[in-house]
């Protein structure tokens, strides 16, 4: 009962009509109907995933701290999909919020995930989005497993699981809270269900599109890939691409209504980080010019690499594309554009490599126990390829060291988040508090233990001096005696009572100043922030 009922969900009703489970129909290519063997060996999988995640999430790292001044960008996602819940969503229809454009730079579908999992849920806890990517990347293995075992065998298949659910980048960046993992588990179940269900595969393509900006261009690569370089009837190919199509479609529309731009993420990924308009206007470092042509050699290799898949037309042609596409757009974007200056040494350790090291270890499998076994016989009598598995497992698990070298240091950087919110608890009597910069770990700690909620914090992203006619003076004090009444007006009417800002912050110390009936100096907080009450 237990396996039809997991086929039942995998597979279409035309499979279901054979009662053997290895009996193909031939009209249908390769996705095997899953034996209890295989379910059984899938949740085994998933288990050997999860569990060495929730480990660290739990037992080694802090499940509130995912890194918070490293990996800081965790807390960037949280506050978009919280606010989105708390305040975008009142605003208009799957109206995310409020970063003034940039919420749409990483996409729709993890936001709205998040903040769906907060309704139901009731919890705005960090743990949402972290236990979120955790099993969302989990499920990508399990899947990768399965395609891997469908070309491959089951060597290669373990293989593929074992990398993957043991790599310490891959349960570092599961762990995150980061919207990587959850755009991969897509990709994967896309695959897994191709051809079966090619308008799912699509639908799925659209899905991962729509989580991070380069994942648009992995989609369609994949789309053009099946399109000319994948022997396939020609209504599924038409089918997949129409579903793709159809939802991004839509997307764009959504995008061009809310920017103004129908490819806002890919344009601000591209314009701000590849062309440079992001990156800082100086040299790059010797650091940086010495690993250039690493990253150019990644490009030539995986360009030289997808020419034979396309030439050579070897099984698992779709992952082939996605993995090495994957590797060709980093060697790409970092070697040869001005992200160059954003190099940094522990960039191998990150989420951009969360996806390359999953299909890195299935291809190690494909060469332990396919490429060379054929041309090397002794090599699998002696099960040489299984002592290489072992010997690179061990080796990779030196990546802790450069791990916890970065993350560990974070930790008294969260201690000083919690003490600036306990501090901001002790003053706040209500209304709205102002902090600077739209800061995404602030209004988390503001939230998680001073009680404060999103409606009641606004960042310097909505303030007056960020708008016309602030915008367009070179000092926003010139006519004071005019825009006063501007500031006073906002005050009053979105009812803030505290102002939190840095001090080396030259606009607020001046506005305190010229204002000490309005604003009362109350403390100095970490991380060199001033708190003032509003009297007003």
């Amino acid at each position: 009962m237990f396996e039809k009922f997991i086929n039942k969900i995998l597979h279409d009703s035309e499979y279901e009509k054979s009662d053997s489970p290895h009996e193909l129909p031939v009209t249908r290519k390769p996705m095997s109907r899953l034996t209890k063997v295989e379910i059984l060996s899938s949740i085994f999988v998933l288990l050997l995933a999860v569990i060495p995640r929730l480990y660290f999430l739990f037992c080694v790292g802090d499940p509130q701290n995912a890194g918070v001044g490293w990996y800081g960008d965790t807390y960037h996602h949280w506050q978009i999909a919280y606010l989105t819940k708390t305040v975008g969503l009142s605003h208009g229809f799957l109206r995310l919020w409020d970063l003034k454009g940039m919420e749409y730079f990483w996409g729709l579908a993890h936001p709205l995930t998040v903040a769906a999992l907060m309704a139901i849920t009731g919890s705005t806890d960090i743990l949402v989005p972290r236990l979120l990517s955790l099993f969302a990347g989990s499920l990508s293995i399990v899947f990768l497993y399965l395609i891997a075992k469908r070309y491959w065998g089951n060597s290669v298949a373990w293989v593929a699981a074992i990398f993957g659910a043991l790599n310490p980048v891959s349960i570092f960046n599961d762990a995150s809270g980061m919207q990587e993992p959850f755009g991969m588990v897509f990709f994967f179940a896309g695959l897994y269900f191709w051809p079966e269900r090619p308008w799912l595969f699509g639908i799925l393509l659209a899905i991962a599109s729509m989580t991070r900006a380069e994942f648009w261009l992995f989609s369609v690569g994949l789309l053009i890939a099946l399109t000319f370089f994948v022997k396939e009837r020609v209504d599924r190919k038409s089918l997949a691409v129409v579903s793709y199509s159809a939802v991004m479609l839509l997307y764009m529309k959504y995008l061009l209504d809310r920017t103004g731009n129908a490819i806002y993420p890919i344009w601000w990924n591209f314009l701000g980080n590849a062309a440079g308009q992001w990156q800082a206007n100086i040299p790059i470092t010797s650091l940086q010019r010495m690993v250039q042509p690493i990253w150019i050699a990644m490009f030539v290799i995986s360009l030289a690499g997808i020419i034979y898949v396309i030439w050579k037309k070897p099984k698992g042609k779709l992952l082939h594309f996605l993995g090495l596409g994957n590797f060709l757009f980093l060697g790409a974007f970092v070697g040869m554009t001005d992200y160059i200056k954003s190099y940094v040494n522990y960039f191998w350790v990150v989420r951009i490599f969360s996806l390359p090291y999953l299909y890195l270890g299935a291809l190690i499998g494909i060469f332990l126990f396919v490429v060379i076994p054929k041309r090397v016989r002794i090599f699998n009598k002696l099960k040489l390829g299984w002592v290489f598995v072992i010997l690179i497992l061990l080796a990779s698990q030196f990546a802790w060291k450069v791990i916890w070298s970065y993350y560990q240091p974070t930790e008294k950087t969260w201690d000083d988040e919690i003490q600036l919110a306990d501090d901001v608890a002790k003053v706040y009597k209500g209304g709205t508090v102002l902090i600077h910069e739209g800061d995404p770990t602030m209004t988390y700690a503001l939230v998680k233990y001073a009680g404060i909620t999103g409606e009641n914090i606004e960042g310097q992203m909505y303030d007056p001096f960020q708008y016309k006619p602030f915008t367009s003076y070179s000092d926003p004090f010139v006519n004071w005696s005019k825009d006063r009444t501007i500031i006073i007006d906002w005050l009053k009417k979105d009812n803030i009572k505290l102002l939190i800002f840095l001090s080396n912050r030259q606009r607020y110390i001046e506005l305190v100043q010229k204002e000490p009936g309005v604003f009362k100096y109350v403390e100095d907080l970490p991380f060199g922030l001033k708190l003032y009450e509003v009297t007003i």
